[in-house]
């Protein structure tokens, strides 16, 4: 999705991009778990982050 000349990702293309589940990717939240950083547009209920935050934030090791 591309807003603000910007391209975002929804939760489910950050999950696939984590290589996690959606379920697994809403527990990291919950939990505040691997520094997952905080959405960096919330459109009505869709939570969205830059797809270069996305990309970094899943290319570090987990656990």
């Amino acid at each position: 999705m591309k807003l603000k000349g910007d391209e975002y990702v929804t939760v489910p293309e950050f999950a696939e991009l984590a290589g996690v589940t959606v379920r697994t990717f809403y527990q990291y939240r919950h939990w505040r778990l691997y520094n997952l950083p905080a959405p960096d547009l919330k459109v009505g209920t869709a939570l969205l982050w830059k797809r270069s935050r996305a990309e970094a934030w899943a290319s570090k090791p987990r656990g």
